[in-house]
């Protein structure tokens, strides 16, 4: 098993557009020296108006 330290960010819920401007605003911030491991975007309902952003990268 890999031995590293991430950090997570989550997005409040919202819409696919929403999400994805925190998420631009989130990475844009993250150091250059640190790995992004993992990004990604979850529909929590049955339409695109109810999202949750992801983003994990080392500390």
């Amino acid at each position: 098993m890999a031995n590293y330290a991430v950090e997570d960010f989550v997005t409040a819920l919202g819409t696919h557009a929403e999400v994805l401007a925190l998420m631009e605003t989130e990475i844009e911030t993250v150091d250059d020296t640190k790995n992004i491991r993992l990004i990604g975007i979850n529909p929590t309902g049955r339409d695109r108006d109810r999202c949750v952003g992801f983003i994990i990268y080392d500390t």
